[in-house]
């Protein structure tokens, strides 16, 4: 299974797997990849760079994103509402 960060899926190569449940029912309803140490590190030094990145984006940049992020989510409310 792979992981996705620095805009990219990226092997994870345990191959290890873990649950991801409904705290409600305890139902099985994804599973997440469990990342060794290195691939951890390099998610890590991916983030770091994103965070360079948005440290360049202006508020105004920053609002538009946002605006846009939250009119997908208005868009998309009854598909969100059954995750």
């Amino acid at each position: 299974m792979n992981a996705f960060f620095g805009s990219e899926w990226q092997d994870c190569p345990s191959g290890m797997v873990r649950a991801v449940r409904n705290p409600w029912s305890q139902e099985v309803i994804d599973t997440v990849p469990v990342c060794d140490d290195n691939t951890v590190d390099n998610a890590l030094r991916a983030l770091q760079q994103g965070v360079r990145g948005l440290n360049e984006i202006s508020n105004e940049g920053l609002g538009k994103v946002f605006r846009g992020a939250a009119e997908l989510m208005k868009e998309s409310a009854e598909d969100l509402a059954t995750l």
